[in-house]
Protein backbone atom coordinates (compact mmCIF):
# COMPACT_ATOMS: atom_id res chain seq x y z
CA UNK A 1 0.00 0.00 0.00
CA UNK A 2 1.47 3.69 -0.62
CA UNK A 3 2.33 6.02 1.94
CA UNK A 4 -0.26 9.28 1.43
CA UNK A 5 1.70 12.33 1.56
CA UNK A 6 0.53 14.98 3.85
CA UNK A 7 2.27 18.27 4.61
CA UNK A 8 1.51 17.40 8.86
CA UNK A 9 4.89 15.92 9.52
CA UNK A 10 6.42 18.33 6.89
CA UNK A 11 7.29 20.13 9.46
CA UNK A 12 8.91 17.62 11.59
CA UNK A 13 10.93 15.92 9.62
CA UNK A 14 12.57 19.82 8.77
CA UNK A 15 12.44 21.08 12.59
CA UNK A 16 12.34 17.89 15.00
CA UNK A 17 13.73 20.07 17.84
CA UNK A 18 11.38 22.79 17.72
CA UNK A 19 8.32 21.37 15.53
CA UNK A 20 5.65 24.08 16.33
CA UNK A 21 7.58 27.22 16.73
CA UNK A 22 9.65 26.96 13.33
CA UNK A 23 6.98 25.37 11.25
CA UNK A 24 4.91 28.47 10.55
CA UNK A 25 7.34 29.19 7.44
CA UNK A 26 6.39 26.36 5.11
CA UNK A 27 2.37 26.92 6.04
CA UNK A 28 2.32 30.71 5.66
CA UNK A 29 4.62 30.14 2.41
CA UNK A 30 1.89 27.54 1.13
CA UNK A 31 -0.68 29.99 2.28
CA UNK A 32 0.61 32.86 0.29
CA UNK A 33 0.48 31.04 -3.10
CA UNK A 34 -2.64 29.88 -2.35
CA UNK A 35 -4.08 32.68 -2.41
CA UNK A 36 -1.58 34.43 -5.29
CA UNK A 37 -2.90 31.43 -7.19
CA UNK A 38 -6.86 31.90 -6.61
CA UNK A 39 -6.44 35.79 -7.24
CA UNK A 40 -4.75 34.84 -10.93
CA UNK A 41 -8.08 32.31 -11.31
CA UNK A 42 -10.50 34.24 -10.49
CA UNK A 43 -8.84 37.58 -12.44
CA UNK A 44 -9.30 35.37 -15.76
CA UNK A 45 -12.87 34.38 -15.01
CA UNK A 46 -12.94 38.49 -15.21
CA UNK A 47 -10.54 38.80 -18.13
CA UNK A 48 -7.40 39.90 -16.50
CA UNK A 49 -3.88 38.14 -16.75
CA UNK A 50 -2.15 39.72 -13.52
CA UNK A 51 -0.69 38.39 -11.21
CA UNK A 52 -0.99 39.43 -7.55
CA UNK A 53 2.32 40.60 -7.40
CA UNK A 54 1.58 42.74 -10.76
CA UNK A 55 -2.26 43.51 -8.97
CA UNK A 56 -0.07 45.16 -6.03
CA UNK A 57 2.78 46.45 -7.54
CA UNK A 58 -0.52 48.80 -9.27
CA UNK A 59 -1.63 49.66 -5.82
CA UNK A 60 1.35 50.79 -4.48
CA UNK A 61 1.57 53.06 -7.58
CA UNK A 62 -1.83 53.95 -7.33
CA UNK A 63 -1.84 54.93 -3.76
CA UNK A 64 1.91 56.90 -4.41
CA UNK A 65 2.08 58.00 -7.79
CA UNK A 66 5.21 60.11 -6.77
CA UNK A 67 6.95 57.05 -5.64
CA UNK A 68 10.58 55.76 -6.85
CA UNK A 69 11.27 52.49 -8.06
CA UNK A 70 13.28 52.39 -5.43
CA UNK A 71 10.66 53.33 -2.54
CA UNK A 72 8.25 51.09 -4.79
CA UNK A 73 10.45 48.17 -4.12
CA UNK A 74 10.79 48.86 -0.23
CA UNK A 75 7.17 49.25 0.13
CA UNK A 76 6.72 46.07 -1.36
CA UNK A 77 10.22 44.06 0.14
CA UNK A 78 11.08 43.22 -3.30
CA UNK A 79 14.50 43.92 -4.87
CA UNK A 80 14.65 47.44 -6.75
CA UNK A 81 15.23 45.56 -10.57
CA UNK A 82 12.26 43.07 -10.06
CA UNK A 83 10.42 46.23 -9.79
CA UNK A 84 12.14 47.75 -12.54
CA UNK A 85 11.04 44.91 -14.60
CA UNK A 86 7.85 44.33 -13.45
CA UNK A 87 7.32 48.58 -14.42
CA UNK A 88 8.63 47.87 -17.56
CA UNK A 89 6.09 44.82 -18.00
CA UNK A 90 2.78 46.51 -16.68
CA UNK A 91 3.59 49.51 -19.05
CA UNK A 92 4.07 47.41 -21.93
CA UNK A 93 1.31 45.35 -21.77
CA UNK A 94 -0.52 49.26 -21.76
CA UNK A 95 -1.83 48.93 -17.31
CA UNK A 96 0.51 51.75 -16.59
CA UNK A 97 2.20 54.92 -18.29
CA UNK A 98 5.15 56.45 -18.11
CA UNK A 99 5.99 59.43 -17.47
CA UNK A 100 9.25 62.02 -16.99
CA UNK A 101 9.27 64.40 -13.82
CA UNK A 102 9.01 67.98 -14.35
CA UNK A 103 12.09 68.41 -11.89
CA UNK A 104 14.30 65.45 -12.62
CA UNK A 105 14.19 63.99 -15.79
CA UNK A 106 15.76 60.65 -14.18
CA UNK A 107 12.63 60.17 -12.20
CA UNK A 108 9.57 58.40 -13.24
CA UNK A 109 6.44 58.84 -12.55
CA UNK A 110 3.84 56.01 -13.31
CA UNK A 111 0.18 56.72 -13.75
CA UNK A 112 -3.18 53.65 -14.62
CA UNK A 113 -3.94 54.16 -18.09
CA UNK A 114 -7.57 54.21 -19.23
CA UNK A 115 -7.17 49.92 -19.49
CA UNK A 116 -6.40 49.80 -15.52
CA UNK A 117 -8.69 52.95 -14.68
CA UNK A 118 -11.48 50.89 -16.93
CA UNK A 119 -10.74 47.45 -14.58
CA UNK A 120 -9.83 48.95 -10.96
CA UNK A 121 -13.37 47.84 -9.55
CA UNK A 122 -13.41 44.54 -11.24
CA UNK A 123 -9.64 43.78 -9.96
CA UNK A 124 -10.57 45.18 -6.10
CA UNK A 125 -13.67 43.24 -6.18
CA UNK A 126 -11.64 40.22 -7.19
CA UNK A 127 -9.11 40.77 -5.02
CA UNK A 128 -11.18 41.31 -1.73
CA UNK A 129 -13.47 38.23 -3.06
CA UNK A 130 -10.08 36.09 -2.94
CA UNK A 131 -9.77 37.47 0.90
CA UNK A 132 -13.08 36.74 1.82
CA UNK A 133 -12.98 33.01 0.46
CA UNK A 134 -9.33 33.06 2.12
CA UNK A 135 -10.59 34.02 5.61
CA UNK A 136 -13.79 31.92 5.77
CA UNK A 137 -14.44 30.38 9.39
CA UNK A 138 -11.58 32.48 10.44
CA UNK A 139 -12.89 34.75 13.77
CA UNK A 140 -12.24 37.88 14.21
CA UNK A 141 -9.77 37.11 16.63
CA UNK A 142 -8.48 34.40 15.09
CA UNK A 143 -7.47 37.31 12.40
CA UNK A 144 -6.11 39.82 13.96
CA UNK A 145 -4.02 37.41 16.13
CA UNK A 146 -2.86 35.97 12.93
CA UNK A 147 -1.97 39.87 11.04
CA UNK A 148 -0.61 40.97 14.19
CA UNK A 149 1.69 37.93 14.27
CA UNK A 150 2.92 38.71 11.04
CA UNK A 151 3.20 42.33 11.39
CA UNK A 152 5.35 41.31 14.51
CA UNK A 153 7.22 39.19 12.62
CA UNK A 154 8.03 41.53 9.80
CA UNK A 155 8.87 44.60 12.12
CA UNK A 156 11.62 41.94 13.81
CA UNK A 157 12.97 41.05 10.47
CA UNK A 158 12.74 44.39 9.16
CA UNK A 159 13.35 46.60 11.86
CA UNK A 160 14.38 49.89 9.68
CA UNK A 161 11.35 49.29 7.33
CA UNK A 162 8.35 51.05 9.28
CA UNK A 163 5.54 50.42 6.69
CA UNK A 164 3.58 48.39 8.93
CA UNK A 165 1.89 48.72 12.59
CA UNK A 166 0.04 46.61 14.80
CA UNK A 167 -4.05 46.49 14.34
CA UNK A 168 -6.07 47.70 17.08
CA UNK A 169 -9.59 45.61 17.09
CA UNK A 170 -11.87 48.56 15.50
CA UNK A 171 -14.90 49.83 17.81
CA UNK A 172 -18.12 49.07 16.50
Amino acid sequence: MQKKFTFDYLPQLLYPQKPVRNSFLPHLSRAAKALDSTFVEKGREHGCELTHDQFMLLVAVRENPAATQHELASFLCRERTAVTHALQALVRDGWLERHHSINDRRKCIYTLTAKGVAIWDTLGATAWEVVKQGCADISEADMLTCINTLVKIFCNCRPAQNIYRLHDREEQ
